[in-house]
């Protein structure tokens, strides 16, 4: 189950490597790829895994936690 805080902690790295985001509307937030041609929408309230959104991230050049 992920925390606010691994939420964050995902959401800066993605920013870090060139990730877009910005928090859309009904409470989620939208992750633009660096490359412009991918987005993930991501809950902004903690609950379920980020496993799933980071898999698509990855296919799409994200590097998380090495790798």
């Amino acid at each position: 189950m992920a925390s606010r805080k691994e939420l964050k902690e995902l959401l800066d790295e993605a920013e870090r490597q060139g990730w877009r985001i910005e928090h859309g509307g009904g409470g989620h937030y939208k992750a633009y790829s660096p490359d412009g041609k991918g987005i993930v929408t991501l809950p902004s309230t903690p609950g379920g895994s980020l496993a799933p959104y980071v898999a698509r991230m990855r296919r799409m050049g994200f590097t998380w936690k090495g790798r």
